[in-house]
C-alpha cells in the first residue's frame, strides 16, 4: 500500500480501485418440450356440507343428505284441516320453538314424507307416559291400535276432528291369563290384525338393570342384575266383536308353553336366551300374521350381520291357552346388520322396520321381504328391496312401530319423541311416508 508524503500533519491512504467481476457468457436458447398428458384422474370435488355436520344418510329418491341440527329450532308442525289433503302447502302451519335438548337428523327434502298426524291421548296415559313410549302400532277398521312398553294395556284410537284420539284403553288381564297378574308390564313389542282377531306379543327379553345411582358401588350392582318378568313371555290372540271392534276373552303362549321353552335346544338361538335383549340377546319386536303363519321378528340376535325371524303356526289347546305346532321355521335375512324392529304385511310381502340391535342411535330402514321368492332358511340381500331410509336422532325419536294405512301410505311411531313431537293437547306426533 502506497503512502503520501504527510501533508499539514496528516497521512493519506490510497485504495486502488475493486475490478467487477466479467459478465457470465449468454446461454443458449432452450428447446421447449411438451408435457406429456397426465395420466390421473380428474379429482372429484366432494359437496360442501355445513361446519360441524357428519355425512348422514339421505333420500334414495334425490340423494339430498339428511344434517344434523343442534341449538334451538323453529319446527314446522303441520295439522291438516281434512285428511284428504297430502302436501304440506295445502296445509295449516304452525311454528313453535323448542329447546333442542338432543342431536336430530332431519331430512332436507320432503320426498316420501306426506304429513304428520297427531295422537291424542287421556290423562291416564299421558300420566303411565304410553305416548312416549309407543311400540306397536296397527291399522283397525276405526282408527288404529296401539300399545305402549311400560304398561300391560292396549288402546285404540278413533280418527276425529283431524287427529287420531277418542281413546280406550283395555287391560291385557281382562281379555288373558297373565303369568305374573295384571300388575306388572307386559312389554308389548308388536301388534297384529287378521281374521277377527288382534294379536300381541311381548318381548319375551331379559332385562338388565339400568345405572341410576351416582355411588359407583351401587351403580356397579345395579348393572350386574338381569331381572326376568314373566308378563314379557307372552304371545296372545284377542277375538274382536265384528260389530265395534270391542276385544273378547282370548288365549295366550305363556308359561310352560312359552316361545323360548320351545327354543331350549334351538342350536342358533338357544344361547342368545340368557343374554339380557340389549346386549344383543334374544328379543322379539314385531308381528305379522298372513292367513295361517305368524312371523316373528327379532331385533336380536343378529348372527354375523344376519336378522333372524321366525314363522310359526299355532292351533287352540283350549281353556284360553294356545299350542304350538312343530316344526317351526326359521328364515335369516341379511339386513346388513340390523335387525328388526317390526313387521307389516303388504299383501304377498312383509315391510320390514330394521334398525341397531342394541342400545344404539344408527340408520332405520323400512324393507321388502317378498315371501313368494324366499329360499328355505337364507334370504340373501338380492331378493330384499330398501324401500326408504327414516330420519332418527340422538338419544331420541326411535322408529319402534309400523302400519300400512288404507290409502297405501306408510305411518311410523317413535319411542322416547324429541320435544317437537309432544302436542300441548297431550298427543304425539307420528310420521306418514308414501311408498
Amino acid at each position: 500500500m502506497k503512502k503520501w508524503p504527510r501533508v499539514r500533519g496528516r497521512t493519506r491512504t490510497v485504495r486502488p480501485a475493486a475490478r467487477l467481476p466479467a459478465p457470465p457468457p449468454p446461454r443458449p436458447a432452450r428447446t421447449e418440450v411438451p408435457r406429456p398428458a397426465s395420466r390421473r384422474r380428474p379429482r372429484r370435488r366432494r359437496p360442501r356440507r355445513a361446519p360441524g355436520t357428519p355425512p348422514a344418510s339421505g333420500c334414495l329418491r334425490c340423494g339430498s343428505v339428511w344434517g344434523e341440527e343442534r341449538g334451538f329450532r323453529t319446527w314446522a308442525r303441520f295439522s291438516l284441516r281434512n285428511p284428504g289433503s297430502l302436501l304440506p302447502h295445502r296445509a295449516r302451519r304452525e311454528r313453535t320453538t323448542y329447546p333442542a335438548i338432543a342431536l336430530l337428523k332431519r331430512q332436507k327434502c320432503n320426498h316420501g314424507v306426506v304429513e304428520q298426524v297427531e295422537l291424542r291421548f287421556d290423562h291416564a296415559s299421558q300420566a303411565s307416559e304410553t305416548h312416549t313410549n309407543l311400540s306397536a302400532i296397527r291399522q283397525s277398521a276405526t282408527g288404529l291400535w296401539v300399545a305402549g312398553d311400560e304398561t300391560a294395556t292396549f288402546e285404540h284410537l278413533t280418527w276425529t276432528d283431524g287427529h287420531f284420539g277418542a281413546q280406550r284403553t283395555f287391560r291385557l288381564a281382562d281379555h288373558v291369563d297373565l303369568p305374573a297378574g295384571p300388575r306388572d308390564e307386559a312389554d308389548i313389542e308388536g301388534l297384529a290384525r287378521a281374521d277377527g282377531h288382534l294379536w300381541l306379543i311381548g318381548s319375551h327379553s331379559l332385562k338388565r338393570k339400568r345405572v341410576k345411582s351416582k355411588d359407583p358401588e351401587k351403580a356397579a350392582d345395579r348393572l350386574a342384575t338381569v331381572v326376568r318378568e314373566e308378563n314379557r313371555f307372552i304371545l296372545a290372540r284377542v277375538p274382536l266383536d265384528p260389530a265395534n271392534g270391542t276385544p273378547a276373552a282370548g288365549a295366550v303362549l305363556a308359561g310352560g308353553q312359552s316361545l323360548t321353552e320351545h327354543l331350549r335346544e334351538d342350536r342358533h338361538l338357544a344361547p342368545f336366551l340368557a343374554l339380557p335383549g340389549k346386549d344383543n340377546g334374544f328379543d322379539v319386536e314385531g308381528i305379522a300374521v298372513v292367513s295361517e303363519h305368524v312371523y316373528v321378528g327379532l331385533r336380536g340376535p343378529v348372527l354375523r350381520g344376519w336378522a333372524v325371524v321366525l314363522e310359526l303356526r299355532l292351533d287352540e289347546a283350549g281353556k284360553g291357552r294356545l299350542r304350538l305346532r312343530e316344526p317351526y321355521r326359521k328364515h335369516f335375512l341379511d339386513l346388513d346388520g340390523l335387525g328388526v324392529r317390526d313387521l307389516c304385511p303388504d299383501g304377498d310381502s312383509l315391510l320390514l322396520l330394521t334398525g341397531p340391535t342394541m342400545d344404539l342411535d344408527g340408520p332405520v330402514r323400512v324393507v321388502r321381504w317378498r315371501l313368494g321368492q324366499k329360499r328355505r332358511g337364507i334370504v340373501p340381500a338380492d331378493e330384499l328391496e330398501t324401500v326408504m331410509e327414516l330420519p332418527y336422532g340422538v338419544g331420541c325419536d326411535h322408529p319402534e312401530g309400523l302400519t300400512l294405512l288404507r290409502d297405501g301410505r306408510l305411518m311410523v311411531v317413535y319411542d322416547s319423541p324429541s320435544p317437537a313431537r309432544i302436542t300441548p293437547a297431550g298427543g304425539v306426533l307420528a310420521d306418514v311416508f308414501t311408498l
